[in-house]
């Protein structure tokens, strides 16, 4: 089974391909902060690379409710849409890549995979690695749509007016209030603090759906690349997850929830998917009447065993 990870002299190798195994690059750079930075796509890019911008393809609408969280997931067709739109289609090969620090193009790596792309690796390091490698670049504003496709028809087989369906699985709050089963574990991705309830960062209250368990994704990544695979096997034990062990990831939003996604599935290649809550921390603080744990132990899920 092919990981998910790729460096930059494999990407590079890729590039020099006349064939369908010719990869299209997608840059995914973003920051929690600052949103898409299509300017430093336009100041150097991987050439040949293509700006796919996180909050508008990548995101769906935001609920008046604050359901679904702060970065809900867009519909698959809508995606599958901006796919045709870029003549991306299910066979093609991606590579994703953002400045550096990963969290851009595991999110891009879930989403399009959730949207039946086949082939969908993430170049370890990002546009850093592949700089710290000597590898050229080229500058210029992303290109516009290729013509020859109604962005808004979908790829070539889907069925006209039906919404496409999630392809990998998912898990909700519902499921969470009810609670997992005793061979699943509900991570965290969130920083100590945040998942402690000392550092609010963007929401409201502090805390942790109880029961979670952190797993800092900084602990498992150093300088944008993920570390050496036994170590990173080794956190996983930590918070109680081995190769057989069914996973729930979560964060603030579903974004750094990724990363873990792709951590344990580039460590642990012959493993269930990892399912994702999507809208994490921020939706399930949606509804008030959810209960909280803060401090750095996990509490217990209610509903569930313990709990």
């Amino acid at each position: 089974m092919t990981t998910p990870l790729t460096s930059p002299e494999e990407l590079s190798e890729l590039l020099t391909r006349q064939d369908r195994a010719r990869p299209t690059v997608l840059d995914v750079r973003w920051d929690l902060g600052g949103g898409a930075d299509r300017r430093g796509f336009a100041a150097g890019h991987v050439p040949g690379s293509l700006f796919c911008d996180l909050e508008e393809v990548l995101t769906g609408p935001l609920a008046a409710d604050g359901s679904g969280g702060r970065h809900p997931l867009p519909a698959t067709g809508a995606v599958r849409a901006w796919l045709a739109g870029h003549r991306i289609e299910d066979d093609t090969p991606v590579v994703l890549l953002d400045a550096g620090h990963g969290a851009g193009a595991a999110r891009a790596w879930w989403v399009l995979r959730d949207a039946g792309l086949q082939d969908v690796r993430v170049l370890d390091g990002g546009l850093a690695a592949w700089q710290e490698a000597g590898l050229p670049v080229e500058t210029g504003p992303p290109p516009a749509p290729r013509p020859g496709r109604n962005p808004g028809a979908g790829l070539p087989g889907d069925p006209p007016g039906e919404p496409a369906p999630h392809v990998l699985p998912l898990r909700t709050a519902s499921d969470l209030e009810q609670g997992l089963p005793r061979n699943e574990v509900l991570l965290d991705a969130r920083p100590a603090r945040r998942y402690a309830g000392e550092d609010l960062g963007p929401d409201p209250v502090g805390g942790h759906v109880p029961g979670a368990v952190n797993l800092p994704v900084g602990s498992l990544y150093a300088d944008g690349r993920l570390r050496e695979a036994e170590t990173v096997r080794a956190r996983f034990a930590e918070a109680g997850v081995g190769a057989d062990t069914a996973v729930v990831v979560s964060c603030g939003s579903g974004i750094t929830a990724c990363q873990l996604a792709l951590a344990h599935r580039q460590v642990f290649p012959g493993a269930p998917e990892p399912q994702l809550y999507a809208g994490s921390f921020s939706d399930w603080i949606s509804d008030p009447r959810r209960p909280l744990a803060q401090g750095d132990q996990p509490g217990a899920l209610p509903g569930g065993p313990g709990g």
